[in-house]
């Protein structure tokens, strides 16, 4: 058995397993959820809206007499609650990116910027909390759904990142949108 805390785990010489996670913030439960090495994990969180985005995407079960009710399945609940619009562009932008660099890459984040200036111009809201769970929900490395909520909230409140290169979207992109969650409303 191997004991960590978040400033020895740099260190520790891990062959990998189960992980009791003792109240994580939001980044240290993503590093931990997205090792491979991680085999089962136990989270015993201090802010229960830390862990609510993990819990969802992860379907994870609460145990305990006093357990806090069980995540929402994906689907119902906030995410229900993203704009459909919102949704179509993310899952655009899931299609585009390479997921192992995490929007580090210059195209993925140029890609990231134009998806959401796109949505924000066209009127539809960006709430960062929201755009994080689903892009756990919908299979992205927590350190990339982190970069994608940082850009999401920063443009939501009004900055607007600076293009490496070429648009990267087609022209009508919003209409293509607005169409395709129209039509799966229905």
């Amino acid at each position: 058995m191997a004991v960590a805390t978040w400033r020895t785990l740099g260190s520790l010489q891990w062959g990998g397993g189960v992980v009791l996670a003792l109240w994580p913030d939001r980044e240290h439960l993503g590093a931990i959820s997205d090792n491979r090495r991680t085999r089962g994990l136990c989270v015993i969180p201090d802010d229960d809206q830390e862990a609510a985005p993990w819990a969802t995407a992860t379907k994870a079960v609460c145990l305990g007499a006093e357990a806090a009710p069980a995540a929402e399945p994906a689907g119902t609940g906030r995410l229900a609650r993203l704009d459909p619009v919102v949704v179509q562009g993310l899952l655009t932008l899931t299609m585009l990116v390479n997921h192992g660099n995490n929007l580090a890459g210059t195209a993925d984040h140029r890609d990231a910027v134009a998806v959401l200036l796109t949505l924000h111009d066209g009127g539809h809201a960006l709430p960062a909390d929201q755009v994080y769970e689903w892009a756990l929900v919908n299979g992205w490395p927590s350190r990339g759904a982190d970069r994608l909520t940082e850009l999401a909230g920063k443009i939501a409140t009004g900055t607007r990142p600076r293009l490496k290169g070429p648009w990267p979207l087609r022209d009508g992109i919003l209409e293509t949108w607005r169409s395709e969650a129209s039509q799966n409303a229905r």
